[in-house]
């Protein structure tokens, strides 16, 4: 683990250096993937924006000193050499056969569809049934849903409580950096990347305090919960230790991107997370979303959505 660490930081030193070194550009773009899992990405300043699976596709474009230039859906990143391989990586495998249940080894673990976009995410020792497998990535059911896994994730046996790595504090998450983009509820993919089931950063950005939530539910907006304990606790303390409808500008991060929206802070409804002392589930809103009970559109989320857009963290 510590050596995972230096070399996270060493990468982070190397990118954050790419401003003042010439990139060499390769005589023909090759295909190269992510050779560990959570692989990191960075921009040009060496900020962390995105972390990969193990074998995501990308395009290498550039390669000096250890640094390399790609692609990924369009967009310029940089990532270090050691975490790149030409060739995809064979993973390691449960002990398990199509039709058997598995159980998910760590807290988080995605679920995507075809096109590798997340569907969904699982907690620790969550229960799925394979149904089949092709070199890291099996397909699964879980219990109102199919999707794909990678075999890294699973195990035939569930994980001991006392061995598993303790979840992080939600106030010892960092902020997100940077701006945020905006995304209008009805016509953008907003919907769809903050998908029921998905897990996000959210980063008040008035105080900078961050945590983690998941999206349960909501048609006209988002509804959702702080994931644990620690999580409920960093959302209270950015409302000053009392839950409130206030509304306040925050960031949606969901791998590495940096969304606009507005939440409320009072509990409310139901809710599926029993054991994060949250009773019930708060709303979430972006561009043009509305309110349940009235279906209208609220000025107040609007405004703080705005107000969201224009800061920088």
């Amino acid at each position: 683990m510590a050596f995972r660490i230096i070399s996270r930081v060493m990468a982070l030193v190397l990118a954050a250096i790419m401003m003042s070194v010439c990139i060499s550009v390769c005589a023909e773009q090759t295909t190269v993937y992510a050779a560990v899992e959570d692989a990191i990405v960075y921009d040009a300043e060496g900020n962390n924006i995105a972390t990969l699976p193990l074998n995501t596709p990308l395009t290498l474009t550039g390669v000096r000193r250890g640094i390399c230039r790609v692609t990924m859906n369009g967009y310029i990143a940089y990532m270090s050499k050691s975490e790149l391989s030409l060739k995809p990586v064979a993973a390691e495998t449960p002990d398990a056969s199509p039709g058997i249940t598995a159980y998910v080894k760590k807290q988080g673990a995605k679920v995507y569809d075809e096109r590798k976009n997340v569907i969904a995410t699982l907690g620790m020792n969550d229960a799925v049934t394979v149904t089949a497998k092709k070199g890291p990535v099996c397909r699964i059911l879980t219990s109102d849903r199919a999707g794909y896994m990678y075999f890294s994730d699973l195990s035939r046996n569930k994980v001991e409580a006392e061995s598993a790595a303790p979840a992080p504090a939600g106030s010892a998450i960092p902020p997100a950096r940077g701006t945020a983009r905006e995304m209008d509820w009805w016509d953008s993919d907003i919907q769809k990347i903050f998908a029921r089931g998905v897990v996000a950063q959210i980063t008040d950005v008035e105080t900078g305090l961050s945590w983690r939530e998941r999206r349960n539910g909501g048609t006209n907006h988002a509804d959702c919960q702080p994931l644990t304990a620690a999580d409920t606790a960093a959302m209270k303390k950015a409302y000053g230790g009392k839950w409130s409808w206030d509304r306040r500008a925050v960031f949606v991060t969901i791998n590495g991107v940096n969304y606009a929206a507005s939440i409320n802070g009072m509990p409310h409804g139901d809710g599926s997370i029993k054991d994060n002392n949250f009773n019930g589930h708060h709303c979430i809103h972006f561009t043009n979303s509305r309110t349940h009970g009235s279906n209208k559109v609220c000025p107040l989320h609007q405004a703080a959505i705005r107000k969201a857009m224009l800061t920088r963290l």
